[in-house]
């Protein structure tokens, strides 16, 4: 990985606070808002930008869930032919030891 490729990884960590949360519905076309990336926490495995997500869930789904907010673990990783980071589309594989690195930030936060 070139130093270059790395600062691109590094940099999608804030620059995902903002971005909204979409799902998809189930049996029926269609997307609905989940909520708002408020925050991230980080850390660079390799080729992967491992991260917990603090979203803010929209006033309807924090109702209906009974939360104010809601966290996703995912990574961001770069795409095989133009080497520019991508979101990971399939769940994300941790060792413990960096899982709690990033546990850590995100506690550090007053996440969890």
């Amino acid at each position: 990985m070139t130093g270059n490729e790395r600062k691109a990884l590094e940099d999608r960590t804030g620059s995902c606070v903002g971005k909204p949360v979409w799902f998809k519905y189930k049996g029926k076309p269609g997307r609905y808002q989940v909520g708002t990336i408020e925050g991230a926490v980080s850390i660079l495995d390799g080729e992967y930008n491992q991260m917990i997500q603090r979203i803010k869930l929209t006033p309807e789904i924090g109702r209906d869930w009974g939360a104010k907010y809601a966290y996703r673990v995912g990574y961001y990783t770069l795409s095989a032919k133009g080497r520019t980071p991508v979101w990971g589309q399939f769940h994300s594989v941790i060792l413990a030891t960096d899982f709690r690195k990033l546990a850590r930030k995100a506690n550090q936060k007053g996440w969890i």
